[in-house]
């Protein structure tokens, strides 16, 4: 399996239908994994392996407040920057396997994809590392349960995807670019023990006063008026990547308009009623209350932008054009769900503060066979 990557765009259709079912099956895994993080992990002592002490972790590739972020790391880390980066740019992103057509293409930040990918990887590896690193002053460690548990479901896995391809199991942990079953196992590892370490802050007073400020922080609120690009026969949006001349024209076109009645006194409610394309309009009618990262950061840096009660004016973005107004988030009650995500905010900031230096050898780091063919 070739490790030096070539930053190119996939072109063939050879093995694609076989990559998209392995690709497909193993973002299902990982996504699954993630939601039930919170249930794995408990409050005991097992002498076990640490996470980051197997030999597995190679190389230096960044450090991050003088931490070394290895090889290994980031290769673990590699799945959960991918769906992250997936939620805020899924124009470069396939909604059925979350595979990328083009790793060479700009983000806004100028960026490209695969970079972006490699470096958000760092950060989620880092909270990861700070975690281990609070696992150990707290005294907190997965069981043996845990371990097993997680073995489980990495061997579960295998046989699952193994019975519907020779070597089903192998060709999914490539295509996203995990070395072997290790690196899927590290990665569920990594989540168990996130879960495990924020649930003991977030039932200890003393601890979550650390992270109290985090409690709603960061939180905005949003109503909109989208002026959307059209669906396709499934339902789906059709992205600004996928849309024609005519159709982009025409939502901007919509898009004006609505604003020159906006700016001539006509209520926004009224006219978001109307107009609006959005399909979670009559779920939301108040507005979207939502954090950092987890809407595309057109949307995200619209609203920041804003005062309470104020209105934008039309925004680009990869799912048309929108007009929002700035409103009051629906701050969470405190409980052990919003604690925890609390603290895994003030984690999350601690690495955005730090000092993070990015080594030349990180972008030798391969993505997945889908990615170096």
């Amino acid at each position: 399996m070739a490790q030096n990557v070539k930053e190119r765009t996939v072109v063939e259709n050879r093995g694609k239908n076989r990559a998209r079912i392995a690709l497909s099956a193993i973002l299902v895994i990982a996504v699954l994994a993630l939601s039930i993080a919170p249930i794995i992990g408990c409050f005991g002592s097992c002498n076990d392996e640490n996470i980051h002490d197997d030999a597995s972790r190679g190389r230096v590739v960044a450090t991050v407040n003088g931490i070394d972020i290895t090889e290994g790391d980031v290769v673990s880390s590699l799945l959960v920057a991918r769906i992250e980066l997936q939620s805020e740019y899924p124009q470069f992103f396939s909604p059925f396997d979350g595979s990328v057509s083009d790793y060479n293409a700009e983000l806004a930040s100028g960026v490209t994809v695969a970079q972006a990918l490699r470096e958000r990887a760092v950060r989620v590896a880092a909270v990861s590392v700070l975690m281990e690193q609070e696992a150990q002053r707290l005294g907190v460690e997965l069981t043996r349960e845990d371990l097993d548990m997680i073995n489980s479901m990495v061997e579960g896995s295998r046989e699952e995807l193994d019975a519907n391809e020779t070597d089903g199991f192998n060709i999914a942990l490539a295509e996203v670019g995990f070395r072997n079953a290790s690196d899927l196992s590290r990665m569920f590892r990594h989540q168990a023990l996130m879960s495990t370490v924020l649930e003991a802050i977030a039932g200890n007073p003393a601890e979550f006063a650390r992270f109290e400020q985090y409690l709603g922080s960061n939180l905005l609120g949003a109503q909109h008026i989208l002026s959307g690009l059209g669906s396709h026969p499934d339902g789906r949006p059709i992205m600004r990547h996928e849309a024609d001349a005519e159709a982009i024209a025409a939502a901007n076109a919509r898009a004006n308009g609505i604003m020159t009645r906006i700016n001539a006194g006509e209520d926004f409610e009224t006219l978001m009623f109307e107009y609006s394309t959005d399909p979670g309009l009559a779920g939301n009618p108040q507005g979207y209350t939502f954090g950092p990262n987890q809407m595309v950061p057109e949307f995200e840096q619209g609203t920041r932008d804003l005062e309470i009660g104020e209105i934008s004016g039309v925004i680009s973005a990869p799912h048309g054009y929108h007009i929002i107004r700035r409103v009051e988030p629906e701050i969470p009650e405190p409980n052990m769900q919003s604690m925890m995500m609390a603290a895994l905010q003030g984690f999350e900031a601690m690495v955005e503060d730090a000092d993070i230096v990015f080594l030349p050898v990180l972008s030798e780091i391969w993505l997945g066979t889908a990615y170096d063919e």
